[in-house]
């Protein structure tokens, strides 16, 4: 059944106003195990929780989904009155680390785990909210099949005449030796062949301006085989123009 179901502990005291319950104050802990929720399992939730002013406050959470797949979240404050993007990172703040050694446990529940299952891997986030600003400390996807490593990610309210607008720099870099098995890791079929490559994108969304420079060997995309490529990709800030400054494309017969 997808019918949510477990076990929850839920200690708290407060005030709430019943014409206009974000106005109250609460605070209490919670503590839940054996939840399954939509088709995942969590085996153990944890946190503190204190309700006032409009905003929720998690001094701490944890969240553990089978062995070998965990969640920290520390300083929380969301606010509660405005939950777009934009209000989010201008009044949320926490830092957050991730780390995810069982995709699996995500993916069979979505339909997408292949019959053979995953090599091993290592999912890696550790990122901070505040002052109007998100950065990624560490983003990092390793495994035997390759890896995928953030060199720089960080998400800021850019303001202006015309209103906030949210800016972004990001840099990545990948070396992936089996795209068929770092494909599955993503919930991708049909990939195949080795990749290098270099990622920057930056800009004012929705102006963002994308750069690759891509290697790959005996490359395969959803089935179609490419054979080697290499690539300079650039983009204009719409995203709607791709120039190649370099393409070199060698088909497997030669």
């Amino acid at each position: 059944s997808d019918l949510p179901s477990g076990l929850v502990d839920l200690d708290s005291e407060g005030e709430l106003e019943l014409d206009d319950p974000l106005g109250g104050s609460a605070r209490g802990s919670l503590a839940a195990g054996d939840l399954s929720l939509g088709g995942w399992d969590l085996d153990e939730v944890e946190a503190r929780l204190d309700l006032g002013g409009g905003e929720l406050r998690v001094p701490e959470l944890v969240a553990r989904l089978g062995e070998r797949n965990r969640l920290r979240l520390e300083e929380g404050r969301l606010p509660l009155r405005d939950l777009s993007p934009l209000n989010l990172l201008a009044q949320a703040s926490a830092r957050v680390d991730l780390e995810l050694e069982a995709l699996e446990e995500l993916l069979e529940p979505a339909g997408v785990l292949p019959p053979e299952g995953l090599v091993r891997h290592r999912l890696a986030l550790s990122a901070r909210v505040a002052e109007e600003r998100l950065s990624v400390r560490e983003g990092e996807l390793r495994s035997d099949a390759g890896d995928l490593r953030l060199t720089r990610a960080e998400l800021w309210l850019e303001r202006g005449s015309d209103g906030s607008r949210v800016a972004l720099d990001i840099d990545g870099v990948a070396s992936v030796q089996d795209l068929t098995a770092f494909g599955e890791l993503l919930g991708r079929r049909g990939w195949g062949g080795e990749l290098e490559g270099d990622l920057h994108a930056e800009g004012t969304w929705p102006s963002i301006r994308l750069e690759a420079d891509l290697d790959a060997r005996e490359l395969e995309l959803e089935g179609a085989t490419l054979g080697a490529l290499e690539a300079r990709v650039r983009t204009d800030r719409s995203l709607s123009a791709v120039e190649l400054e370099r393409l070199v494309l060698s088909s497997p017969q030669g």
